[in-house]
């Protein structure tokens, strides 16, 4: 998260997050797969992470990393998880600091969120005997 490795178990973000309020932020879905022959490959990933910035530009979140910086990142995610194949979420979203009605700066973070593929993605995970 924002440059940093981190444990899942201390991943977290304040309630006061502004996207966590507003849904103001914007993300991805992207997966590895792992063949034999060329080992793990993360299918589309310039496509991906290009998509992300556009998204970006179009709600005028102003993206703290280059787009060579979040490619890198992906790979470097997915390398130091061990995971051969798996589903990459990266979320930009803006930051709890100075949440006031009248100000409009606020920090942009980046997270990557991982998936095994042999899991049930994050948004269809099963809680209680409910599908979600």
């Amino acid at each position: 998260m924002d440059g940093k490795m981190v444990p899942w178990h201390e991943a977290n973000v304040h309630v006061l997050t502004h996207t966590l309020h507003y849904g103001f932020g914007v993300f991805e879905g992207i997966r590895c797969y792992y063949s034999k022959e060329n080992g793990s490959a993360i299918f589309r990933l310039q496509d991906h992470i290009n998509r992300l910035f556009q998204s970006a530009v179009i709600l005028g979140i102003e993206v703290p990393f280059s787009n060579k910086d979040i490619v890198d990142a992906t790979i470097k995610v997915v390398r130091e998880n061990k995971l051969e194949e798996c589903y990459i979420r990266p979320i930009i979203f803006l930051g709890d600091n100075k949440m006031r009605e009248t100000s409009f700066y606020y920090w942009i973070h980046i997270l990557f969120h991982l998936n095994k593929l042999n899991i049930v993605p994050l948004e269809c995970q099963r809680r209680n005997n409910v599908t979600y």
